[in-house]
């Protein structure tokens, strides 16, 4: 019985935490150092990135790699006794990929000043390239002049925005987009579709893959976007933004109620901080918000409450001339007040597009040896919106209200057994609510 009993637990705890993993979260750079008398190879050099604990000690033949690299740009510094040091600017590192990076070493005295050399960019082919993947850094995300993490995804080559506002890859559907965070799935079992959002100044780089997928993908059809976070730095940062703006036209006559400037209709704030935990150097956090409210562009005229009714020819489907008849004149009927077909509205001008939306993410990453690496993230979105139609044009209350509300826990577990060898152990647990309707009470007599 206790061996059964034992089975069960196994089994089950296989099956609880089998959960796929789509892709990667992390990079490398390999290379050779090399004597630049010589030309050739020098053994057991050291090559490390600066302000990390990531390094590596070249091979016999002066050959070297360094895994596990989260996203970004490095300094890379190469020593070896009795030659100069090297320090390479700018060395970019992107998911999935391997940096090429040959450093030669010159003989000099160990006082000397290190040589510092700018990094070349990647080469527009990539020769460990077999599907076409575009990697989008934070650096570009700070510098292209859009809100949403979506947007940006939306401006690559082979994507295009659906009437919905949903992202289609080389022509496939909407809920065809494999979404991932950091290589585990955002997307919901029910539609398929993404569900939780992230704030684009919580990503480090974001992936974007649309064509023939490798082994490690599955469950994607048209697309992949595979999103990568940042982490806490070994220094104190901190950044506040926020801004304001509004629509505005002489042309009122399609664009009601656009000719007065509010500054704050869409308003927007951003914040970010990260760094080291006083307690110990091992542990860092990083968090970042991003909250926006957006009043609306399109309005609509309050003539009629969503209470409100008015007379249609089938409200006199009967043959007593009293009430009517589907073919006749209208006749009040006394039997039904609220049928008067009189409007009750203030006459007032009412946006049928606000967008409310609030982003959480925060992540926090400890050291446990310098071999092993444990951590925790959550991301929390919630979203509250309209969508104009123009149906309600005169009744703009009667427009329903979109919720959505996602979360998402991911733990994970980085063990480097040797310079050419890691694995990490992952896992998540997500929930999200979206709904559409008018009143939270299904039952509200005002329906």
């Amino acid at each position: 019985m206790q061996k059964v009993f034992l089975l069960f637990i196994v089994t089950a705890f296989f099956l609880i935490n089998c959960d796929p993993v789509y892709a990667q979260s992390t990079g490398k750079i390999m290379g050779k150092v090399i004597d630049a008398t010589l030309n050739e190879g020098i053994p057991f050099a050291n090559v490390m990135i600066d302000g990390t604990t990531l390094g590596a000690a070249s091979d016999a033949d002066g050959n070297y790699v360094i895994l596990n690299i989260p996203p970004g740009k490095y300094n890379v510094t190469a020593s070896y006794i009795g030659t100069q040091k090297v320090t390479v600017k700018g060395v970019s590192v992107n998911v999935g990929f391997t940096t090429s990076l040959n450093i030669k070493l010159s003989p000099g005295e160990v006082t000397l000043d290190a040589v510092v050399v700018q990094g070349e960019r990647n080469p527009l082919i990539r020769q460990d390239l077999t599907n076409p993947i575009v990697a989008i850094t934070s650096e570009t995300l700070d510098i292209l002049p859009v809100d949403n993490i979506s947007d940006v995804i939306k401006l690559q080559a082979g994507v295009v925005t659906g009437d919905d506002g949903s992202i289609h890859v080389r022509g496939g559907y909407g809920n065809e987009v494999a979404y991932t965070l950091n290589g585990l799935s955002l997307n919901d079992p029910y539609g398929n579709s993404r569900a939780v959002g992230l704030a684009s100044n919580a990503v480090q780089e974001a992936s974007v893959s649309t064509g023939t997928f490798s082994a490690e993908f599955g469950n994607a059809l048209s697309g992949v976007v595979n999103y990568v976070t940042k982490e806490g730095p070994s220094d104190y940062t901190f950044s506040l933004r926020a801004y304001g703006g509004d629509y505005v036209t002489s042309r009122t006559n399609l664009f009601t109620n656009l000719d007065k400037v509010d500054a704050l209709n869409r308003g927007r704030v951003e914040g970010t901080f990260g760094g080291p935990i006083p307690i110990t150097e091992s542990t860092r956090f990083f968090f970042s918000g991003i909250y926006e409210n957006f009043k609306g562009s399109y309005y609509g005229y309050r003539l009629y409450n969503p209470s409100d009714s008015y007379l249609t020819p089938d409200n006199f489907k009967g043959s007593d001339e009293r009430y009517g008849d589907a073919t006749g004149a209208y006749v009040f009927n006394p039997f039904n007040k609220n049928s008067t077909g009189l409007p009750t509205g203030d006459k007032q001008y009412v946006a049928m597009d606000p967008n409310n939306t609030l982003n959480l993410q925060f992540n926090i990453s400890q050291k446990l040896t310098p071999v092993l690496k444990l951590k925790y993230e959550i991301v929390y979105d919630k979203a509250k919106s309209k969508s104009f139609d123009r149906s309600y044009l005169f009744n703009p209350d009667g427009v329903s209200w979109d919720y959505s509300r996602g979360i998402i826990h991911t733990l994970d577990l980085t063990h480097t057994l040797n310079d050419n060898t890691f694995y990490t152990l992952k896992g998540s647990y997500a929930t999200n609510k979206a709904g559409s309707y008018l009143y939270s009470d299904p039952n509200d007599s005002r329906y």
